[in-house]
């Protein structure tokens, strides 16, 4: 008989020859061939009398096959094995899964192992997009590291390992809207470089990048995004909800919508207000004149150009010196500011050729308090508005010729509350309070110019005590 029992161990009596007995049983004196075979995980260690007795020392003859010559009575005999291979089973990779062996993990479940060695497993998911996985292991001596790790030292027996997918995370649609509808102002979204298709559903935690036209569509501005849709939102870190361009993280509960908002609006281009100076047509520049700072502040060398947008303040001028003085601090003196004397001139035109300054007369004009337009021939309103500009904490001027109607922002111009300076370049009134030059001086020490400030619905008027060292903001014309 065979000990361990099963496992695959056997034992073989046969005659001398290796002939079957018949009927089991074999004659005194006759000879006896015993035959061990061990199974893959085991070895043969030797003999042991289990029925009757021979005078043979087993102990000194462990080998198989045995062979022993029969004597009066039954004689049984008793094959002992040793296991010498412990194996793992049950480890598989489903889709979705990396598996990580360690130590002889590879030949325990192939062949098994001999000593005394450390075996590791760890799983982790193959892609983002799949929840994590786990694994755990029966057998003595386990130590579950955490649900993605076990190990385990052989040998101390079979060891059955099992390994479950993590499920695929759900996805979440994002798309995209415009805010008024049926604007022409496309989006577009890319993901990794790539270019896809809106509306989308992705994985959460996908970053998706969104980004509207650098050039608004006619009569309309860009002023931000906004997003809807629970834990939807732009990139912690990223830009904000102002930039044309965001990145967008979709969110692991909902949709998500990220809708472009515009503003009807028409920045900086020139309105035309006819014969408004009662000779011919006025061009009125759409926002306010600055220096060309991009090689830095303080180049004199640079041209003085316009603003970008109607809400910029632009910069201030001294009266008959070309160099724009920007707002740095309320109460800091400014590189470049005229602290005495005056620039000698009778006459002063900043502005890019062939823009001028305006008259006093054309203010008058422009804002139709002294002087009226001629009948039917575009007169002029003026109204202080305290709607803000989106992106500037300013209230303006607006004007625009008679018969435009309110949607008509092409149509109109926006004369910031730029504020001004004066004793020394003390910045005041930001945003309260407008001041414009003319190219007209009065008893050659003032300067007329416009004024208008945030009382009511003021619309200003045109002053002549503009005097040329103060600082004020430049608005350009030309005719027609």
């Amino acid at each position: 008989m065979a000990n361990p029992a099963g496992g695959g161990n056997t034992v073989g009596v046969t005659d001398i020859s290796g002939n079957p007995l018949v009927g089991g049983v074999q004659t005194p004196g006759a000879g006896l061939k015993f035959t061990a075979s061990p199974s893959a995980d085991y070895t043969f260690s030797g003999w042991s009398v289990t029925t009757g007795s021979t005078p043979y020392d087993f102990s000194s003859a462990p080998n198989s096959p045995l062979y022993v010559a029969m004597t009066v009575g039954e004689l049984g005999l008793t094959a002992s094995f040793t296991r010498t291979l412990w194996k793992v089973t049950g480890v598989t990779q489903p889709t979705g899964v990396i598996l990580t062996r360690g130590g002889a993990a590879s030949e325990a479940e192939s062949t098994g192992v001999y000593s005394d060695t450390e075996i590791s497993y760890t799983v982790a998911a193959s892609h983002e997009d799949y929840n994590a996985p786990t694994i755990t292991a029966t057998g003595p001596n386990i130590n579950q590291t955490s649900n993605t790790g076990v190990s385990f030292n052989m040998p101390i027996g079979d060891v059955a390992v099992s390994v479950t997918a993590g499920s695929l995370k759900p996805k979440y649609q994002v798309s995209a809207a415009i805010s008024p509808a049926g604007i022409l102002a496309p989006i577009t979204a890319t993901m990794g470089g790539s270019t896809i298709p809106l509306p989308t559903s992705q994985f959460p935690g996908k970053e998706i990048t969104l980004s509207v036209s650098t050039t608004d569509p006619p009569n309309y501005r860009f002023t931000e995004w906004t997003l809807t849709g629970t834990g939807f939102n732009i990139k912690y870190g990223g830009t904000s909800s102002t930039s044309k361009t965001i990145t967008v993280v979709v969110s692991s509960s909902a949709d998500g919508v990220a809708t472009a908002n515009y503003e009807i609006w028409k920045l900086g281009d020139p309105v035309e207000f006819p014969r408004v100076a009662g000779i011919q047509t006025l061009i009125v520049a759409g926002t306010n004149l600055k220096k060309d700072d991009s090689v830095g502040y303080g180049d004199t060398s640079k041209p003085n150009v316009f603003a970008p947008k109607a809400e910029d303040y632009g910069d201030i001028y001294q009266w008959g010196w070309n160099n724009a003085v920007e707002f740095v601090t309320d109460s800091s003196a400014t590189n470049g500011w005229k602290t005495t004397g005056t620039s000698g001139n009778t006459t002063w035109n900043p502005c890019p050729s062939p823009w001028r300054l305006p008259t006093d007369q054309e203010l008058r004009n422009l804002i139709n308090l002294y002087s009226p337009a001629l009948s039917g021939e575009g007169t002029a309103s003026g109204i202080y508005t305290t709607t803000k500009f989106t992106n500037a904490d300013s209230d303006y001027l607006e004007i625009w010729p008679a018969g435009v109607t309110a949607d008509q922002n092409n149509k109109r111009i926006k004369l910031p509350a730029a504020g001004y300076r004066i004793n020394g370049g003390t910045a005041l009134a930001r945003g309260g309070v407008g001041y414009y030059w003319s190219s007209v001086s009065s008893s050659g020490m003032y300067i007329y110019n416009l004024a208008f400030m945030n009382i009511s619905t003021y619309a200003g008027e045109v002053t002549n005590n503009g005097y040329p060292r103060d600082g004020l903001s430049v608005r350009c014309v030309r005719t027609k």
